[in-house]
C-alpha cells in the first residue's frame, strides 16, 4: 500500500483471518458484560483494532493498530466498541449477522447471490431468518422468498433443490419501484447425480455436508467433497439454460427460476436504468450498531 503508515495496514490474509475471529469478548449481541470481562482478560481474544473508517477515523484511518493499547483494551474489556472511536473492533461478522446479506440490500444492490454455508443439519434456516428479521427491523425492507425447497430429508412428493429465489422489495422503501432479487443456495446431499466420491464422503460422515464449524482444518478428502458438491450444485441449476448462454446476473436468476419452476415476472426494467434507480436511492435510515 501507499507511503507512511499505510505500508503497515491490513493485508488480504489478515482480513480473512479477523473474518473468522469466533472466540472474541464483543460478539454482538451474543455479548454479556461478565463473558466480556473474563475473555479480555483471559486473553481469550481474536478480534483486531483498526482505524476508524468512519469520520472519528479522520487520522487513524491508515493505522495498522493503535499506537497505545490500554485505551482500546479497556474498551474491549468494557463492551465498549462502538462507531465513535478513533479505532474500531473488527470480528467474525457472523457476530451480528452470518450471510452479508444485511449490507448488501443497506446498500441497494439488485441482485444478491448468498451462500449459506453455516452448519445446520436440520434445515431450520437460522441464519437467514436472523437476516431477514434484522432487514425487516432496521432498514424496513421486506424480502420474499417463499417456499425454500431444501431439506435435510425430503419429504414425500417433494423434489429437493439447491437454491430458492426471493424478491427484496425495496420499493416499499423507495420511491424508484425498483425491485431487488435474492438467490438463497445451500448445500445438501439427495444421493441424485452427485459425485460418487462425495457420496462416500457423506456415507463416512453423517453430518456432511454440515459438519461442525468448529473443525478448521480440513483435510483433502474433505475439502474436496465440499468443493464438488458446490460445483455440482450450481451445475445443476444451469442446466437449466439448455442452450441460452449464461451472461450475466439476470440470466443466472432467469436460470435459477426455470430449475425451480418459478415463473418469470412478467415486466422487467432494463437494468441499465434500474441500477441507476437504485444508486440514486437514498440508503434506509439505521440506528448506529456497536462493531461486531
Amino acid at each position: 500500500m501507499g507511503g507512511g503508515s499505510r505500508r503497515r495496514a491490513i493485508s488480504l490474509g489478515t482480513a480473512m483471518a479477523i473474518s473468522g475471529a469466533a472466540a472474541s469478548p464483543n460478539m454482538g449481541y451474543h455479548s454479556s458484560p461478565a463473558i466480556t470481562f473474563l475473555m479480555t482478560f483471559f486473553n481469550a481474544r481474536l478480534g483486531w483494532w483498526l482505524g476508524n473508517p468512519g469520520v472519528a477515523g479522520a487520522r487513524t484511518f491508515g493505522h495498522a493498530q493503535p499506537n497505545l493499547a490500554v485505551g482500546p483494551l479497556i474498551s474491549e474489556a468494557l463492551g465498549l466498541t462502538d462507531d465513535r472511536n478513533p479505532y474500531v473492533y473488527l470480528s467474525d461478522g457472523g457476530h451480528f449477522e452470518n450471510l452479508g446479506l444485511y449490507e448488501m440490500v443497506l446498500r441497494r444492490c439488485r441482485y444478491i447471490v448468498v451462500v449459506d454455508a453455516g452448519q445446520d443439519a436440520n434445515c431450520q434456516f437460522e441464519d437467514l431468518g436472523n437476516a431477514l428479521r434484522k432487514i425487516r427491523i432496521d432498514l424496513g425492507v421486506r424480502i420474499q422468498l417463499g417456499k425454500v425447497p431444501i431439506w435435510a430429508q425430503v419429504p414425500d412428493h417433494e423434489m429437493g433443490r439447491y437454491c430458492a429465489v426471493g424478491s427484496i422489495l425495496y420499493s416499499e422503501v423507495d420511491d424508484t419501484q425498483v425491485d431487488g432479487c435474492l438467490l438463497y443456495l445451500k448445500p445438501a446431499v439427495y444421493d441424485c447425480g452427485e459425485p460418487q466420491d462425495v457420496l462416500n464422503y457423506k456415507k463416512l460422515n453423517p453430518h456432511f455436508p454440515h459438519e461442525s464449524t468448529g473443525d478448521q482444518w480440513f483435510g483433502e478428502q474433505q475439502f474436496e467433497s465440499y468443493r464438488a458438491l458446490g460445483l455440482h450444485a450450481v451445475e445443476t441449476i444451469c442446466k437449466s439454460a439448455e442452450d441460452e448462454e449464461i451472461d450475466g446476473l439476470p440470466d443466472l436468476f432467469r436460470v435459477a427460476r426455470r430449475y425451480l419452476g418459478v415463473e418469470e415476472v412478467e415486466k422487467e426494467e432494463e437494468p441499465e436504468e434500474a441500477e441507476a434507480l437504485l444508486a440514486e436511492a437514498p440508503l434506509a435510515p439505521v440506528r448506529s450498531i456497536g462493531a461486531a
